[in-house]
């Protein structure tokens, strides 16, 4: 059963002195396994929304909430182990049948979406900005400062220590290799590894199974692959 809670519910001692207002609705399973800590000044004005559909989650997650007005939606039961800091305006879409064992992900003034079947691996970092302004000395202009997105589309297989930079797109059955630096768009069904990350095999995609595709995997494969 999903229930509403007071986003204020969730915050650790001393925290009240901290302008935060929201709802978070989830099953009472799924209540023990989240934390939020406001960030910033303690004057500054935040509001988040988060709704947990799946009452059979798991995992644990630890979400840091700065200054601005943020919404965060998870559709899936899978092992999600992440902190998740939110700053300026930002919002995140998790779709169903993911699996993160273990991510940082610093969402600022950005759109992130993660595709249903998604499997990240431990110790990754997603960033989705600079965080910090980066100034043009002759124009006086701050360098990248509009509205990012990121998106990690159907069936992704993240590697370990893998770093994702701001306004990338992992195209759908596409794997990042372990300890690879992504600075531009992914496409669909290849491999890409290094840092910077480029693509080494095109044409292929992974299972999570180390010797046969499921029978869930089998069916998306055939709808999917190139023709």
């Amino acid at each position: 059963m999903i229930e509403t809670y007071d986003v204020r519910d969730f915050l650790g001692k001393g925290k009240d002195r901290f302008h935060i207002e929201g709802e978070v609705r989830c099953s009472r399973a799924a209540k023990s396994k989240i934390s939020i800590n406001p960030m910033g000044a303690a004057p500054s004005k935040r509001s988040f929304q988060l709704e947990i559909s799946d009452v059979n989650f798991a995992g644990a997650i630890l979400f840091g909430i700065g200054p601005g007005k943020h919404r965060c939606t998870i559709e899936t039961a899978g092992n999600l182990r992440a902190v998740v800091n939110f700053w300026r305006n930002s919002n995140l879409w998790i779709g169903e049948r993911i699996t993160i064992n273990n991510a940082r992900i610093f969402l600022d003034n950005a759109e992130m979406k993660v595709g249903k079947d998604n499997l990240w691996s431990d110790e990754i970092i997603v960033q989705t900005s600079d965080q910090h302004g980066i100034h043009d000395l002759d124009s006086g202009f701050i360098l990248r400062a509009g509205r990012r997105e990121m998106t990690f589309e159907e069936h992704v297989w993240i590697g370990r220590r893998a770093l994702i930079m701001p306004d990338v797109r992992i195209g759908r059955g596409s794997i990042v290799g372990a300890g690879s630096t992504v600075t531009r768009d992914i496409d669909s069904f290849c491999v890409a590894a290094g840092s910077p990350a480029r693509i080494v095999r095109s044409n292929s995609t992974w299972s999570r199974s180390p010797h046969n595709f499921s029978e869930y995997e089998k069916d998306w494969v055939a709808e999917n692959r190139p023709s």
